[in-house]
């Protein structure tokens, strides 16, 4: 079994009992009580549970991370610059997806007002952003409403954004490592992210530098996927070489 896998299988099942011992998580999956362990050290890192003795215990989503609230008053200097540049993207007639995060919330607030775009987006902030400019068409999927971080999400959403397809794709997430490539804490945003990246010509990155070298549990995209990166600074030397390995075009100011 891939590690990724078994941690998966892992949270399921502290998500349904709370708790667990190691001896009875090892027995659950069949792997040995050293790998288990191992497996709730990398978990516990990237926040999805907390170890204790003999055992772990699960972190319920919403407690785990960051609240929008919290998060939209964070780096907002470097999230402006980045939402200006990435705003520059934006042509007549586009169709474009928006995430949830900070900075694609700073994107919004940096669209051009004078031509006319349609935009999807399963973030709340966003859509407020948006919504008093006469000349953008504004769509939010159905779905459930998850208040820490004001977003849209679940089947229903996902459907929905599948059902569409984008010129330009304006993406963020919790890490950017050159070994784990685009990454994200939240289950929830982490199955959207990917659905808007499929149905996308083009996918933007845009992430602020205290994002780079940490790598969480859900891969969103590996740099292959990615068409550019928008960031605020130059980049670590070993995300550098990535970025110029699969052609993504890098831009800082």
């Amino acid at each position: 079994m891939i590690p990724e896998t078994r941690r998966e299988e892992i949270l399921a099942l502290l998500e349904k009992n709370t708790y667990m011992s190691v001896s009875d998580l090892a027995k659950s999956i069949f792997v040995s009580e050293p790998t288990i362990r191992r497996d709730l050290a990398y978990l516990e890192k990237e926040g999805s549970l907390k170890r204790t003795r003999g055992g772990a215990s699960y972190i319920h989503p919403t407690l785990a991370r960051w609240p929008f609230v919290f998060r939209n008053k964070t780096n907002i200097a470097e999230k402006l610059h980045i939402g200006k540049i990435a705003a520059s993207f934006i042509n007549y007639g586009d169709r474009i997806f928006l995430d949830s995060s900070s900075t694609c919330l700073c994107l919004a607030k940096s669209f051009p007002e004078d031509i006319e775009l349609d935009v999807l987006t399963f973030g709340i902030p966003a859509a407020q952003a948006l919504g008093t400019n006469p000349k953008i068409f504004l769509e939010l999927p159905g779905g459930k409403f998850h208040p820490q971080r004001e977003c849209v999400y679940g089947k229903e959403a996902c459907d929905y954004f599948s059902q569409h397809h984008a010129t330009i794709c304006f993406l963020s997430g919790y890490g950017l490592s050159a070994d784990g490539g685009l990454t994200e804490t939240s289950r929830e945003e982490f199955v959207l992210k990917k659905v808007l990246h499929e149905n996308a010509d083009q996918t933007i990155v845009l992430m602020d530098h205290t994002k780079f070298g940490h790598t969480y549990y859900r891969k969103v995209l590996s740099f292959e996927e990615i068409d550019v990166l928008i960031t605020d600074r130059p980049l670590p030397e070993d995300i550098d070489e990535m970025c110029y390995k699969y052609d993504v075009q890098v831009l800082y100011e």
